[in-house]
């Protein structure tokens, strides 16, 4: 653009300069001339200016980009989960971006024996053989009363899952009955589970969230163009991983604000209703 004005002015200072044969007019053809070629040459600065100061962000923006994904490589995480085969619990690790899947599903299930089960299940006993001796009692007892009913199964395997839950995560029936007030309400319901969570295994998630707070604080303040970075920022992320960082921003206002401000928190609610 300021290539095709200056173009278009020193045609104009020529056109002068060569068709006037007035001394006056010659000289101030010339000043004119002059005064353009230093417009001309300041607008190209200016344009130079800018182009450097997008070229230096986008190398910041992306370099930020991969320290994240490297972050993001080093997670691993343990936890239990029950085998709804074998009527039993099984250990199991995730590892790399997996671990924002595992989170999901561990926030889901604290959520559902906090808020959704109709009374306090009580924990799995440490004794693996206490456990396994009570799943074959109830298995028996479904056997002889009610012809192996496959729903039954199911959900004697849902309680067992529940108090694996419990005792992860020491959810104990003090701590059920006083969570009982916030029932009902999503975000509570959700502040409350990815609080349960984060005292189990939040270690893992620390300098991930600070590094992406420091992603969007760049963003927000040295672009003007936020909206393009901040969907290639998106566009990165999984909706397990934006679930997560939604879940966190409930227990912190200044990362809500900030993802809010940035059009984030519509973004992940509207997502997650896919």
């Amino acid at each position: 653009m300021c290539s095709i004005l200056g173009s278009t002015i020193l045609f104009i200072a020529l056109y002068i300069f060569h068709n006037t044969n007035d001394a006056n007019n010659v000289a101030v053809a010339s000043c004119f001339f002059t005064s353009v070629t230093a417009i001309v040459a300041f607008l190209a600065y200016l344009f130079s200016r800018k182009t450097f100061h997008k070229e230096r962000f986008d190398a910041t923006f992306f370099s930020l980009l991969n320290q994240r994904w490297a972050i993001i490589d080093n997670f691993y995480l343990y936890y239990n989960v029950w085998d709804y085969t074998e009527h039993e619990s099984a250990s199991a690790k995730g590892e790399r971006a997996d671990c924002f899947k595992v989170a999901y599903t561990e926030i889901a299930l604290i959520r559902k024996v906090l808020f959704k089960s109709a009374s306090y299940l009580g924990m799995e006993s440490l004794d693996s053989t206490v456990t396994q001796v009570s799943v074959e009692q109830e298995l028996k007892r479904i056997h002889d009363e009610l012809n192996d009913d496959s729903e039954e199964i199911r959900k004697m395997d849902d309680e067992f899952y529940a108090r694996l839950i419990n005792r992860a995560y020491q959810i104990t029936l003090n701590c059920y009955q006083r969570e009982q007030q916030n029932k009902g309400n999503e975000e509570c319901e959700l502040r409350v589970s990815f609080g349960v969570f984060l005292k189990g295994n939040g270690w893992f998630l620390e300098h991930y969230l600070r590094h992406l707070k420091q992603i969007l604080v760049f963003v927000n303040k040295d672009t003007l163009d936020k909206s393009y970075y901040i969907e290639f920022l998106e566009s990165q992320m999984t909706r397990h991983e934006m679930w997560i960082v939604y879940c966190y921003a409930l227990t912190n206002d200044d990362y809500y604000t900030l993802l809010n401000k940035l059009g984030m928190i519509d973004y992940i609610k509207n997502l997650h209703k896919l």
